[in-house]
């Protein structure tokens, strides 16, 4: 098992979090930022 940080902008949130399940499935440890869930008209 390896643990690894993953980074990096908004624009490639969804490539990270495949990415992140992927390797999470393959037994390894990843630390990630959390990712706003952005909806309309909320504050």
């Amino acid at each position: 098992m390896k643990i690894i940080p993953v980074c990096g902008d908004l624009k490639s949130k969804n490539e990270r979090m495949r990415i992140a399940e992927e390797m999470t499935l393959q037994g390894n440890s990843l630390l990630s930022n959390v990712y706003p869930d952005i909806v309309k008209g909320m504050p």
